[in-house]
């Protein structure tokens, strides 16, 4: 009898869970999608992804696992209960299937076997009486609307290969955040509570709502140029209509102020994400430090790296909650590739996000590059969270994310940066090694990050070594004479 299926050790009822996360997806999904003629079609597809996912824990072998009874089964020696959802929904050539079977797929994809599994070996190794369960599982799930009295095992569609379509990435990503972190979410609470979910839309808002930041009143420090945080407060203020925005000023301009009046206007929460961990933790501090002299004490932050908050201001208990989390790149897709993190993958997507520095992603390898574009694709063409591209040296890429929809604002204009707010000439000298120690104020650049270091070491400030030939110090000067006025000595 399918009323005795469970879903977890805890005893929960698998037809309860099935049904509490099926709301849950449904929620969510209506939560996240920007307005479009596609969004009731997707939250209801997203619904039957959460009541469909796990159909395949009705084989008696699985149902035994979950009671404990190892002796009888170990589910890492037989397909997993993902696999076996797939597999069947598979054979029920359902229309229009393609978002259903990878979000169920992908649910737990971090064991999955190898993918030249057809889904009818995956079914002949199961009994007739658990199809029989799984069918009248699914009939009951899907509440009669499509009565099925039969699997089909003839494999027009042999393999797990066939939905990879990169036109579809970014629908991908989104049906299967929303999954994942909707079954994260049910799983993590009390059977009673789950139950709840089932019926009470207003419960399953509570948790996952994004909380609204409280209205500041900004008031210009007296130590700030007048000028430049006008221009500043502008900047945020043209940014205000879009979901997507891209915003070239040169180093020194006040990108991290931009950013931060940026958040206090969408009163959303935020993740800042950067390329690396240094910069990372220079971002922390600067925020923390323009909230302080703006007299903003009640905002939180945290910086988020290696999986846990190494440093936070105004913080809660629990890591990742902050108002702003700053990280960076790898923790920021580290959801989407590991099972033990993957609740906050619908939580990157839902969150406005800051990109500092993204053009550095355009220089890397080639999976981290794609990643990067799919998620913009995902968060401008889908998504109702707003994303902010910060840089000095700006790649102008939005064509890859972009429709004829959704189109990226890009400030000042796609031709132009916004320039320093100084007008002071830079003197640029160049030295003999042996003379770096009598250097007081300034920037140095080496050619290695080791002798860089070293170099930190012996003068107790990051300097960098110099250049090694005329020809390279030909390269960085064409460089610079672009970005900034420059006197060369």
């Amino acid at each position: 009898m399918i009323e005795n299926l469970i879903a977890k050790d805890t005893g929960l009822s698998l037809i309860t869970h099935s049904k509490a996360v099926g709301n849950m997806c449904y929620i969510m999904m209506d939560n996240i999608l920007c307005d479009s003629d596609d969004k009731e079609k997707y939250k209801n597809i997203s619904r039957c992804c959460g009541l469909l996912h796990d159909i395949g824990k009705t084989p008696i072998e699985i149902q035994d696992y979950l009671n404990g009874n190892e002796t009888k089964c170990n589910e890492k020696k037989h397909f997993l209960h993902n696999e076996i959802s797939w597999a069947f929904i598979t054979s029920l050539k359902l229309d229009d299937s393609k978002f259903l079977l990878n979000a169920i797929y992908w649910h737990h994809a971090k064991y999955c076997n190898d993918d030249t599994t057809t889904y009818s070996q995956i079914l002949n190794n199961i009994s007739d009486d658990d199809k029989y369960n799984m069918i009248e599982l699914f009939n009951h799930l899907m509440n009669d609307t499509k009565k099925i009295c039969d699997i089909n095992l003839e494999e027009s569609n042999p393999t797990r290969n066939y939905f990879d379509d990169d036109r579809y990435n970014h629908k991908y990503i989104v049906f299967r955040s929303v999954l994942i972190s909707a079954d994260r979410i049910v799983s993590s609470l009390s059977n009673e509570d789950v139950g709840r979910v089932v019926t009470d839309s207003e419960f399953c808002l509570k948790l996952i709502n994004n909380e609204k930041i409280m209205s500041h009143s900004i008031i210009l420090p007296q130590h700030y140029d007048p000028i430049r945080f006008s221009l500043q407060e502008k900047i945020v203020n043209d940014c205000n209509d879009h979901k997507t925005i891209l915003v070239k000023a040169c180093a020194g301009f006040g990108k991290t102020l931009i950013g931060v009046l940026w958040f206090l206007k969408s009163k959303r929460k935020l993740l800042w994400v950067v390329p690396r961990n240094v910069i990372a933790e220079s971002v922390f501090d600067s925020v923390v430090e323009e909230l302080n002299v703006l007299g903003i004490t009640n905002i939180s932050v945290e910086l988020f790296l290696t999986g846990e908050r190494k440093m936070g201001h105004n913080v809660s208990d629990e890591d990742f909650s902050s108002d702003i989390i700053i990280t960076n790149i790898d923790n920021f897709f580290n959801p989407f590739i590991s099972d033990n993190v993957a609740k906050k993958s619908y939580f990157i997507n839902y969150y406005d996000v800051i990109f500092d520095e993204y053009h550095e992603y355009f220089g890397s390898d080639g999976s981290l590059f794609s990643g990067f574009v799919e998620v913009m694709r995902t968060r401008n063409l889908l998504t109702n969270s707003k994303t902010l591209l910060l840089s000095a040296t700006p790649s102008i890429s939005n064509f890859l994310w972009d429709n004829e929809n959704n189109k990226t604002c890009v400030l000042p204009n796609e031709k132009s940066h916004y320039d320093s707010t100084h007008k002071n000439i830079y003197n640029i000298n160049i030295i003999n090694e042996s003379d770096i120690h009598n250097i007081s104020d300034g920037l140095i650049v080496a050619n290695s990050i080791k002798y860089a270091q070293e170099l930190k070491t012996k003068k107790g400030t990051l300097i960098k070594k110099p250049f090694s030939n005329k020809q390279d110090w030909d390269n960085i000067f064409s460089i610079l004479h672009r970005a900034i006025d420059v006197k060369c000595e």
